[in-house]
């Protein structure tokens, strides 16, 4: 399964995952986190998902990309976790940036990655040009070695013509480097 890499845009809006509250997060102009219940499809960008290495820590993130071959590179440090980063796209939802950026180690979130790689691969659309318009549902919680996550759902309600705002992200990013954020991540023991 080859999976091709994206830009990130350092300092681009974006959304997160809560898993405490098991709720969706965007970024505010004025650096606040905001709810935002996803009731409409969201057009993902799945087939330019970028995986690497993420830490997060209180001195802020660090992005390691495994490049456009997508095989893992060797762990930068005992904090980074296997991540993902890819950007997604709803112009009724995401208020004043239509385009956020998802990137995260949750391993939640990277089983949602993974299933919707999957089912779009699948589908008979994947590599024809268009993006899948994505119904994601609410999270169930399950249980994971010691922990839990929140495993998330979702449907594929169609394929649509790439939004033009999603053409500037072709590039790989090799490292962010150390970016100081004021999210709130949760740590998941496995």
């Amino acid at each position: 399964m080859p999976i091709t890499d994206i830009a990130e845009g350092g300092g681009s809006p974006f959304i997160r995952f809560n898993i405490r509250e098991n709720m969706w997060m965007i970024s505010t102009e004025d650096k606040d986190m905001k709810e935002v219940k996803l009731t409409n499809p969201v057009v993902i960008d799945i087939e330019n998902v970028q995986q690497g290495w993420l830490s997060i820590s209180s001195n802020g993130r660090d992005w390691v990309s495994w490049g456009k071959d997508n095989k893992p590179t060797e762990k930068p440090s005992a904090e980074h976790k296997q991540g993902f980063m890819l950007k997604m796209f709803s112009s009724k939802m995401f208020e004043d940036a239509p385009v956020r950026e998802l990137c995260t180690n949750q391993v939640g979130l990277n089983m949602f990655m993974s299933n919707l790689y999957k089912a779009c691969e699948n589908s008979g659309e994947f590599g024809k040009g268009k993006v899948p318009a994505i119904l994601i549902k609410e999270g169930k919680r399950i249980r994971m070695g010691k922990g839990e996550t929140v495993e998330i759902s979702f449907e594929i309600k169609s394929w649509v013509d790439r939004p033009d705002e999603l053409d500037n992200n072709g590039d790989v990013v090799e490292s962010v480097g150390q970016q100081k954020s004021d999210d709130q991540f949760d740590e998941i023991a496995i």
